[in-house]
């Protein structure tokens, strides 16, 4: 089985270079991992992102991260969370989602069954939330690998 990636460097109007990207992502059927690290997106290029991920079912990789995602993009990530069943592992470190926006990311979980690994490095949520986003990864893991939780 042949794994496809590609790291992309958006040059050109940051949520439009997003937007582009989250259009081709939603006909997608062959790439597995994404990389758009450092690419500052911001929360509407992240959003028409989201929106994207909602739709494919390929991705299994996608590092969003210092993309100056903030709190109001968390919303939209966390509906991919609950939605999509094929991400395995989000990097969205080097973000300032905030307080409130790791609330809104465990919430998104609660029902996440395929995610194996989530970056949250200096993303400034509560020390709660990433402790119960981290015991969801586990869970995961542990599933996934057969052994009993």
């Amino acid at each position: 089985k042949q794994w496809y990636q590609r790291r992309v460097a958006i040059t050109a109007g940051r949520a439009e270079g997003a937007s582009a990207i989250a259009f081709s992502l939603k006909k997608n059927n062959t790439l597995k991992i994404l990389n758009l690290k450092l690419n500052r997106v911001g929360d509407e290029g992240g959003r028409n992102m989201c929106q994207a991920l909602m739709k494919t079912n390929t991705l299994l990789h996608i590092d969003l991260s210092s993309n100056g995602l903030g709190e109001h993009m968390a919303g939209s990530l966390a509906e991919v969370l609950s939605h999509n069943h094929s991400l395995q592992h989000i990097i969205i470190s080097c973000n300032k989602l905030g307080v409130a926006g790791g609330r809104v990311l465990q919430e998104g979980l609660e029902n996440n069954k395929v995610l194996q690994t989530f970056d949250l490095r200096l993303t400034d949520i509560s020390q709660q939330s990433e402790h119960s986003i981290m015991n969801v990864i586990k869970s995961n893991k542990d599933r996934i690998s057969g052994v009993s939780v």
